[in-house]
This record gives structure tokens, C-alpha cells and sequence, in this order.
């Protein structure tokens, strides 16, 4: 099997010793040369006085493979859950997946019972994803490929197909000795079976592990009717296949293949492949998709245009600008009742401490401000759809979502899970603002649902529906 390196470091950045490592000099460069999204590096590499390696991962986490080197970026609550031995190094691939599973909506589902029933400790998330991979299609081609009917249209000297009238007369005398018919063939050799062979062959050029590549091996064999890509940047024209009850059973290994065929840009070499995406958008996309399966009933949408902030009086007296999106919105009827931003950061502080109200949590004051500003612009359009009739319309209650884990991280909500207060204006509440998190320990569950969150959001929605 190839002798790949991992390289398993911590958002947003860690010190190593070179030892410690396994990685060259060398090699660090050309992670740091190489990966780069959005025209950003990912990772940013300085040498210490002593000799030490700091490695900044720009916030960024996920997965990749570069050039013989499993580089995987885990969430910096993860190390100091590992620090404090609340997770060990399954308990960390695992989370991550469920939390990748969960925010990218790959329906992995049994999937993580799985690897732990098959005793997968692997800490490089790109080998345990090509094994999910291979061994799931493995698993699903066994019932039998999948096969549709393809149109194909050609001249022949012989009729087998059905002949094309509106073509056929068109034709010239001399290319009368042929016939234009249509024939649809019962076929493997689709687009899902096109991208399902292209990550087998991927997985089987880099991956390490005899398991996976034995399965993919496998499957390629399985699916050598297909004609095979020979560069990823198809995907990127090429539209996605429609899902029925004829093909439902690969959804799963699709959603996992265009993960893993996900190609970085890259500033010069071979191509990278893998999936990257800074921490905070990462948590803000996992808390919506938890949202919006957990609040049945309600509209869960993400980022969705409230309103603007200016009028520019000096173009257009109808020229707005400043448009507002708050993370998510909870709806119902059309009437917003729920603002809830995600804030992937580190409240400063200590839940011991014993002062005036708002001493007791590290409020930022600009979340606050910002906050304030989408329930106003909330209830203008809650208004609107009432006829701007204040006593009808909704003011919507708002919520402030952090990271949290007991003991570990955000210790301010230890022994309160929320904090509750109230907006002012004149002298007199008019909606409320909460402050709470969601506890990174119950991505040890398959359902990864935070209930004291859910049952927090729950109450503040039916308080604006009384």
C-alpha cells in the first residue's frame, strides 16, 4: 500500500516540534503553496527561534489530500475536548463527520455505527471518507448497477430503430442509402455511474488502506461499461443527476463522491482534492440544517433579506443599500418569529463572576447592535404583511447561538444554558434577547440534536406566537 502522511492539526493554529510532524520543510511548503481558496492560503507556515513549527490554519477546517500527504484541520473544541479526555481519536473522526454529515446534507446515516462496529480509529478524514465511500457502493452495487434507457440517434444502412421522418426527408439523394432512426438502449453508462467510477478511481490511486482499495477495485470493475472522466472539472458543467425510486439507494454514495472529488485551486502542481470551509461558516450551515429538521411546522431559512439600512439621498430617494441577512429566520404564515445568528467564537470571561447583570456573560456589544437591527427590520416586514398595523405584527424574538462544551469551552454556560434579556425602547421591553449555545457533546450521538437548545427555541417562538 502507498506510504501517505497525515498531518492532523487545529483551527486556527498550532505549534509542533519538527519530530513531532512527520512532514518535511519541504513538503509544509507545498501544502502552503499549493491549497488556496478563494485566492487565500489555507494554512500559514513560520518557523520558530527554536526550532518549532507554527502552523496557522487561517480558520479554516476539513480534509484534503496533497501530494502523498492526508492533511485534515479539525475545530479547536475538538483539541480541548481530546486535552481534557472527553474524546479520543474516533470520538474525533466521527464528530467531525457527523458534523460534516449533518452541514452538507450527505445522509451518511448508519454509516458512523458502522465504523465504529469495524474498530475505524483513522484520525485522516480523506482515507475514512474513501472507505465509507467504497465500501457503501460496494455494498449497493451488489443488489445490481444502475441502469436507464439512452436516447441515441444515428444513420444506418438498416432499420432497427424508429425512423425519423423530419430528418430523413431532408436529406439529399445520395444520403438516401441510410436511415435516421432513434433507439433507446438499456444502459449503465450514465452521469451517477460517471462520477461514481471517478471517485473509485480516486480512492484507488490514494488511498493507503487495502480495504478501500480493494473495493474500489472492485467496483470499477463492476461499472467497466462506464465511460470513464478523465478530469473533475466536468462536474462543475455537467447537471446533476434526478433521483428516483430507481436509483434513491445511490444518493448516499453520490452526495460522499462529489465531496471527494471536490478540487481545490490550486497555485501550481497536481491537482489537490478534498473539502475546505472556515469554521464559522461551517457552524452556522450545521445549526441550520439541525433547525430546520428539528422546527417542523415552521419555515427554517437561511440567510434571507429582511430589509436594507440606508436610503441614499443623494442619487434616488428609492436607491436602499446596506442589505440586511441574518443567519437564519424562523417563519410561520410569512410572519418572521425568530431571528437566530450563529457566532462561531469564545466568550471572554468566567461564569463566576458576580457583578451587574450583563457582567455575568462577555456580551459583545456589536452582536447586540446587530441583533437589534434585525428584529426591527423584522417587525417592519412582519408589519407590512398586517398593513402596518403595529398591534398585529409580531416582533420577533432573537437568539444568539455559540459553541459550547462543559468545562472546556464557553464555561460562562456551565450552570446556565441561556441567558435571557430584553430589548428597550422608551423605557419599555419589547422583545427578547437570548444567549446560548449548542454542546459540541452530543455530536457523540448519531442525531447530533442539542434538545435544551431546540426546547430554548421552541419557547421563544411560542411566546411571539401568544
Amino acid at each position: 500500500m502507498r506510504r501517505a502522511k497525515d498531518l492532523a492539526i487545529y483551527e486556527p493554529g498550532a505549534t509542533f516540534k519538527k519530530e513531532e510532524l512527520g512532514v518535511s520543510e519541504r513538503e509544509l511548503a507545498l501544502i502552503e503553496e499549493r491549497v488556496v481558496i478563494n485566492r487565500e492560503r489555507i494554512l500559514r507556515i513560520q518557523l520558530g527561534l527554536g526550532g518549532e513549527v507554527n502552523i496557522y490554519t487561517n480558520q479554516y477546517v476539513g480534509f484534503g489530500h496533497v501530494d502523498g500527504i492526508n492533511l485534515t484541520i479539525f475545530p479547536k473544541v475538538f483539541k480541548r475536548a481530546r486535552d481534557r479526555g472527553l474524546f479520543d481519536t474516533q470520538d474525533e473522526a466521527i464528530a467531525f463527520i457527523r458534523m460534516l454529515d449533518t452541514a452538507l446534507q450527505l445522509e451518511l446515516k448508519e454509516s458512523h455505527a458502522m465504523l465504529r462496529k469495524r474498530g475505524v480509529s483513522e484520525r485522516a478524514l480523506h482515507e475514512v471518507l474513501m472507505y465509507l465511500y467504497t465500501f457503501m457502493l460496494y455494498r449497493e452495487l451488489q443488489n445490481g448497477v444502475y441502469r436507464r434507457y439512452i436516447r441515441r440517434v444515428y444513420d444506418e444502412p438498416f432499420l432497427r430503430g424508429k425512423l425519423l421522418v423530419s430528418r430523413q426527408i431532408r436529406k439529399l439523394p445520395h444520403q438516401l442509402i441510410t436511415f435516421t432512426q432513434e433507439q433507446y438502449t438499456l444502459s449503465m453508462d450514465n452521469e451517477l455511474n460517471r462520477v461514481l467510477r471517478l471517485a473509485a478511481a480516486l480512492c484507488e490511486q490514494m488511498s493507503r488502506h487495502r480495504d478501500t482499495v480493494t473495493y474500489a477495485k472492485l467496483i470499477s470493475h463492476m461499472l467497466s461499461e462506464v465511460t470513464m472522466y478523465r478530469d473533475t472539472k466536468v462536474l462543475a458543467t455537467n447537471r446533476e443527476p434526478v433521483f428516483n425510486r430507481l436509483n434513491e439507494r445511490f444518493r448516499r454514495p453520490y452526495n460522499l463522491a462529489r465531496l471527494l472529488l471536490h478540487r481545490i485551486e490550486v497555485g501550481r502542481g497536481r491537482e489537490v482534492y478534498g473539502f475546505f470551509i472556515k469554521m464559522n461558516d461551517l457552524f452556522e450551515r450545521f445549526i441550520y440544517q439541525l433547525l430546520k429538521r428539528e422546527l417542523t411546522g415552521y419555515d427554517v431559512v437561511h440567510q434571507r433579506p429582511i430589509g436594507k439600512l440606508l436610503r441614499d439621498m443623494s442619487i434616488n430617494r428609492d436607491s436602499e443599500v446596506f442589505a440586511q441577512y441574518p443567519d437564519i429566520t424562523v417563519s410561520k404564515n410569512r410572519r418572521i418569529l425568530l431571528v437566530v445568528d450563529v457566532k462561531y467564537k469564545e466568550l471572554k470571561g468566567s461564569k463566576d463572576q458576580d457583578k451587574e447583570g450583563y457582567d455575568k456573560i462577555p456580551i459583545d456589544v456589536n452582536d447586540v447592535r446587530q441583533m437589534y437591527v434585525y428584529s426591527r427590520l423584522a417587525h417592519k416586514v412582519n408589519r407590512v404583511l398586517e398593513g402596518k398595523d403595529d398591534g398585529k405584527a409580531p416582533i420577533p424574538n432573537t437568539i444568539l447561538i455559540y459553541p459550547y462544551l462543559e468545562g472546556v469551552f464557553n464555561e460562562v454556560f456551565d450552570d446556565h444554558p441561556q441567558f435571557e434579556f430584553e430589548f428597550i425602547i422608551d423605557g419599555r421591553g419589547i422583545n427578547k434577547l437570548i444567549i446560548t449555545r449548542y454542546d459540541f457533546k452530543n455530536l457523540r450521538d448519531e442525531r447530533v440534536t442539542d434538545n435544551e437548545l431546540i426546547k430554548i427555541i421552541r419557547n421563544s417562538i411560542t411566546r411571539v406566537e401568544e
